[in-house]
């Protein structure tokens, strides 16, 4: 039993040890990635080993979980770095890139056959994105060129390449585009921001119109796929509008903030003097910025049209200041609204209109205003609504005397009608019996349970 409790221990140890060992020797190691060519090959830049550059080395990739069967010189070393390119074009490691996006690379000492690198993780996925554009041709682009369309061809036996086209109208994206464009950045650097791949939705073809991706900005998806092989998906940034320069020249008007309602907010409706004030509130349809605030135009009955600049953004409107002039007589009508540089959050421009104006109804300097804000006609209605809630009065009062007259004359001929009816209230006489009879029900039965109670005790 000793023996089995020893052995147990000494079997446990060493699979500690098969599990330990290979990351303790992969422990300080990190690599970056390089994408050379389109053929699919792959450069590893490996940092924290441990080499001496007088012994030689070599290593291998393997799908995980394999064991290496083929090794390959190392080249490129120093005592601690190591560059491998995976190339697409050696039959053993194109056996690996072409069906997993994840591998084990191995590194040995050739000397004693001592693993430096074992089984260390790698990312063996090609980037959607490389440097570079299709061909233009015949009013087309062709995925046949050997930029893009190329990447994975030494993967397949029998190749095949399917495509689609995604527009782009996430403002977002498009801000960090626009910023590649204007400022000659990599595209590279857009890879971490695309969309998901669509793993479906792609047709058999190798070109796509160019008519068909000139009004926006769009990602060509490419799939390439083969035989026996994993399938390599790749992503060309196509600018349909190469001199636009703003978000909303590659989104349409249906992204866009609209106006949604010109209103006054103050003063109250009525009729106003020279020199009061009107506020005025262009509202929205989503919360607005900008370097600049549109024109808006207003303008009283027939009078001149007056322009107003001085707007000022609140949240998601606009509110305007207008003092009343001289020259303006009349009800308050919106005109115009132009100009300026409003935009949502995104980016995208405002689309900007003019609707009616609402809220309170504003007249200016027309006859029999006084100073304090008074509308002359709303105090005759005042006046009159006074007059007609006295005729009403009056006229309830009549009524009221007419209906208590009917009330009288009704219980007169009620009372003439019927002598032998008696006054008062009826005896409630039932209700007095049955009270009674059950008190009376109530006594009897406590009697009796009363001498039970002596009985019973009496024979204890």
């Amino acid at each position: 039993m000793k023996m089995n409790l020893k052995n147990s221990l000494i079997i446990l140890g060493i699979m500690i040890l098969l599990l330990v060992v290979p990351n303790l020797v992969n422990a300080t190691v990190a690599y970056t990635r390089e994408i050379p060519s389109n053929d699919g090959s792959i450069t590893l830049n490996l940092t924290g080993l441990t080499l001496d550059e007088t012994i030689s080395y070599s290593y291998a990739l393997t799908t995980k979980g394999s064991t290496p069967e083929t090794w390959h010189s190392l080249v490129n070393y120093t005592n601690n770095t190591a560059n491998i390119t995976l190339s697409a074009s050696t039959k053993d490691i194109v056996n690996v890139l072409k069906v997993t996006d994840r591998g084990s690379l191995y590194i040995k000492n050739n000397s004693d056959d001592s693993y430096i690198v074992n089984a260390l993780e790698v990312n063996l996925k090609l980037p959607y994105l490389q440097a570079g554009a299709y061909d233009k041709l015949t009013n087309s682009y062709s995925f046949n060129t050997k930029l893009y369309g190329s990447i994975g061809d030494n993967y397949y036996s029998n190749l095949n390449t399917y495509i689609q086209s995604q527009k782009i109208t996430d403002a977002t994206f498009i801000n960090k585009f626009l910023d590649i464009k204007n400022n000659n950045k990599s595209i590279t650097s857009l890879e971490s921001n695309l969309p998901s791949v669509p793993t479906s939705g792609y047709s058999k073809t190798q070109q796509v119109s160019y008519s068909t991706v000139s009004d926006g900005l769009y990602i060509i998806w490419v799939k390439r796929s083969g035989n026996d092989c994993k399938d390599v998906y790749s992503a060309v940034i196509h600018d349909g509008l190469p001199e636009a320069t703003t978000v909303s020249q590659y989104i349409k008007d249906a992204n866009a903030p609209k106006v949604k309602e010109i209103k006054v907010i103050s003063p109250n409706s009525g009729t106003y003097k020279t020199s009061q004030t009107v506020k005025i509130r262009v509202y929205f349809t989503e919360k607005i910025t900008g370097t600049s605030v549109p024109t808006l135009k207003i303008k009283f009955g027939e009078s001149a049209e007056r322009s107003i600049t001085n707007g000022t953004i609140k949240d998601d409107y606009i509110e305007y200041s207008y003092n009343i002039q001289a020259g303006d007589n009349g009800q308050l009508a919106t005109v115009s609204l132009t100009g300026g540089a409003v935009k949502n959050a995104s980016g995208i421009d405002a689309e900007l209109s003019c609707p009616i104006i609402s809220g309170n109804t504003i007249k200016a300097n027309t006859e029999g205003t006084e100073n304090n804000n008074t509308d002359n006609q709303d105090k005759n209605n005042d006046n009159t609504n006074k007059d007609d809630n006295k005729q009403d009065s009056n006229t309830d009062n009549k009524q009221d005397n007419n209906n208590s007259n009917n009330s009288n004359n009704n219980q007169n001929n009620n009372s003439s009608k019927d002598d032998t009816v008696a006054g008062g209230k009826i005896p409630q006489t039932g209700t007095t019996i049955t009270l009674g009879a059950l008190i009376v029900s109530i006594l009897g039965i406590g009697i009796v349970a009363f001498k039970k109670y002596n009985n019973l005790r009496d024979i204890k």
